[in-house]
């Protein structure tokens, strides 16, 4: 059903943003934009080891809001792997994220 709607979206000319943790879902939708939205596309594969990308989420955010910003991040990668991210390490990301030397 949620691809339904993305590749409607697709074709009615609006823009969509996908993040697919499984890759299915994204490789599939791969196969149905039309070629005259082909140079619409940006793709990021954070799984693929020879183009690693930086994103730095808090670049454009206000310093008011990055806490919840850093806080809904933390929260989005216990998630999605909950056996990897511990106490210890949620606290690092945390800090760093609102250190003052921190993104600027």
């Amino acid at each position: 059903m949620m691809r339904n709607m993305i590749v409607v979206d697709i074709f009615s000319g609006n823009g969509v943003t996908v993040i697919d943790p499984h890759g299915g879902l994204f490789e599939d939708l791969l196969q149905t934009i039309p070629k005259s939205r082909t140079n619409d596309v940006v793709y990021f594969n954070l799984a693929e080891r020879e183009r690693v990308i930086g994103l730095n989420v808090l670049e454009s955010v206000d310093r008011s809001e990055r806490s919840l910003v850093v806080s809904s991040l933390t929260s989005i990668l216990r998630n999605l792997y909950p056996n990897k991210l511990g106490a210890a390490n949620g606290i690092h990301l945390g800090a760093s994220g609102l250190c003052p030397g921190g993104a600027k």
